[in-house]
């Protein structure tokens, strides 16, 4: 998806967990690699580089030096998307920096927001180099077909964007815990793998990043719930790409 659709359901998402709204910023923490464009979600859209991404960010961003054996090309990139970064603070998201730990947690459940509304754009490797099978919305795909030159290079994509926020889903995030949230989507990165991605890849992945993990049930809700929000924005996908289109499958 685009970078304001990250943001937009990233902001949803801090703010459904009590987070200060400046840790949404985190949503486009994947995007440093985007240079060169051979590495392109390639080094840091995975849960292994999460955690240490999002504190060099969230250091970077509150003015902050960064931590003690940051990696150097991770530290070059986030100078050099440091404007585009400050920009989305200043205008969409209307927050200041994200500063102190109270950031971290929620800002780690964003970075992972990023991995999991990609998927329906482009399959992606979430547990790589762990596991490097991929997830993604692959019926949506298929109904599709050719769609993201249409979807990115023409107005449709902020129709899009206003259908699918404007949908009264958002509210049932109310009093999830960022722990349950980010376990649930990851949970269901494995799922939408049609099978190459156990689910106890999720578990690992809470630990890796150092999350504490929900009740089991808290969990389980989650999942349910995001289950039903995927199938929202594949409807909002079908009824934006299929209108005036007869070369897309009908559902």
């Amino acid at each position: 998806m685009d970078s304001l659709t990250h943001v937009e359901l990233s902001r949803r998402l801090v703010a459904a967990v009590g987070g200060p709204e400046g840790a949404a910023i985190a949503a486009l923490f994947p995007q440093i690699d985007r240079e060169p464009p051979t590495l392109h979600r390639l080094h840091a859209h995975n849960v292994q580089r999460a955690g240490p991404i999002t504190r060099l960010g969230l250091a970077l961003l509150s003015g902050g030096r960064p931590p003690h054996g940051s990696d150097g090309y991770e530290l070059q990139r986030f100078e050099a998307e440091s404007g585009r970064f400050q920009a989305y603070l200043r205008g969409p998201l209307g927050a200041p920096p994200p500063a102190g730990p109270e950031a971290f947690e929620p800002a780690l459940m964003a970075f992972v927001s990023h991995l999991y509304l990609d998927t329906f754009n482009q399959p992606v490797q979430p547990f790589a180099p762990v596991a490097v099978y991929c997830a993604g919305q692959w019926r949506l795909w298929q109904m599709l077909g050719d769609f993201r030159k249409r979807l990115y290079t023409t107005p449709l994509i902020e129709s899009l964007r206003q259908q699918l926020f404007a949908d009264g889903i958002w509210s049932s995030l109310e009093g999830r815990s960022v722990a349950a949230l980010t376990e649930g989507m990851l949970l269901r990165l494995c799922a939408l793998s049609r099978g190459d991605l156990p689910a106890a890849l999720a578990a690992d992945a809470m630990e890796v990043m150092g999350l504490p993990r929900d009740a089991p049930a808290r969990v389980r809700e989650a999942v349910e719930l995001l289950s039903f929000i995927e199938e929202r924005i594949r409807a909002h996908h079908l009824q934006c790409l299929q209108a005036g289109d007869p070369a897309v499958a009908p559902h």
